[in-house]
């Protein structure tokens, strides 16, 4: 019986990770990239976006939360852009 209590506590840490783990992202590193691209890249991780300056041919020169931070997916991050120089 004793073995069927400790199955059934173990299944239910592993569950319970897998779904943590499945809401949980690392935020990847836009800085460079072009606004249509870092959308992408960010839709892509289940991240929101939200844009602080607007433009064609726009860059990202700046984000508001630092790639590597660990974020739940759903998360809002601010794209800093700048126009591309010609």
């Amino acid at each position: 019986m004793w073995v069927l209590v400790c199955i059934v506590i173990v299944s239910i840490f592993f569950w319970a990770g897998s779904i943590m783990k499945n809401r949980l992202v690392k935020v990847p590193n836009i800085v460079g990239k072009t606004y249509n691209d870092a959308c992408i890249t960010l839709s892509r991780f289940g991240l929101n976006y939200d844009l602080i300056v607007n433009g064609k041919d726009m860059y990202v020169y700046e984000q508001g939360v630092e790639p590597g931070t660990i974020v739940n997916r759903g998360t809002k991050i601010i794209l800093y852009t700048k126009r591309i120089s010609s």
